[in-house]
């Protein structure tokens, strides 16, 4: 099993590092108006790619070879299998922190399909503007569970990617996740970091609800031991807040469709 796994980390650095520039243009090229298919679970329109969808049925295989060379395969899709790989996140990662009891082959699916979108959005910011531009928020509350929850490789990975996407437009998201008592020591720490990776460019409305829920993180871990991570990362939000030129900026309407009257006083879904 190990071997499988580094041969699908080799496998996903090798297919980027060998991308032909005939290839990188084509990852760039304008998506044809015909050829666009909508997707409910999305809200971008894209190419219907056949070796895509096929490869997506592999990475759904009961067998881990399977599943890995599957993973390879759109690792070296990149950016084009982005949303079809994102339309399958509601699918296979359910919105609640205990992944220990989902159906085991459920759970590989979902640790292996965040694999491949962590490595595809990892140090690339066309994969990363083009994610934000598709997200939804059932995408970015079945990351966000996933990120607080209690298996390691699916918390790691989905906290990974949320880091990487989560900007204005979702990130009230994460913080009514970090305003429950029950998060666990590890869940926090990463939702934390989450906050972090956006608090340099919030805007007021989120700088305010940000400062909130730090104050609610603060008075639930009081001066408990076991909490350092956390108030360390507390406290660089807070200077990142600080610093944010948008900070005097109220969010742009086209900024505000998840963010811009949220209510944190729902029970969380």
């Amino acid at each position: 099993m190990m071997l499988h796994r580094k041969a699908f980390i080799t496998a996903l650095k090798l297919s980027r590092a060998i991308l032909s520039l005939a290839a990188f243009l084509h990852l760039l090229a304008e998506i044809s108006p015909v050829a666009a298919q909508p997707s409910d679970a999305i809200r971008c329109s894209y190419v219907a790619r056949p070796d895509v969808s096929a490869t997506l049925k592999g990475l759904q295989s009961n067998d881990e070879p399977t599943r890995l060379t599957a993973a390879g395969t759109l690792g070296q899709i990149g950016k084009d299998a982005l949303p079809a790989l994102m339309a399958a996140i509601p699918q296979f990662l359910r919105r609640n922190p205990e992944p220990s009891t989902w159906p085991p082959t459920q759970r590989d699916v979902a640790i292996v399909l965040t694999d491949v979108i962590r490595a595809i959005i990892s140090d690339d910011r066309l994969s990363i503007l083009r994610f934000r531009q598709c997200t939804t928020d059932t995408i970015i509350k079945s990351l966000t569970w996933a990120a607080r929850g209690d298996n390691q490789r699916l918390r790691v990975n989905s906290a990974n990617i949320l880091a990487n996407v989560v900007d204005n437009t979702t990130v009230c998201i994460v913080l009514h996740h970090l305003r429950d008592s029950n998060i666990s020591t590890n869940g926090r720490a990463n939702l934390l970091g989450v906050t972090n990776s956006m608090a340099s460019y919030a805007y007021r409305e989120n700088v305010n609800d940000i400062s909130k829920t730090l104050e609610i993180v603060n008075a639930q871990i009081g001066s408990s031991i076991g909490f350092d991570q956390s108030r360390i990362i507390v406290r660089d939000i807070y200077s990142r807040l600080a610093e944010s030129e948008n900070k005097e900026t109220s969010l742009q309407t086209s900024l505000k469709e998840y963010c811009g009257s949220y209510n944190f006083n729902v029970p969380l879904d």
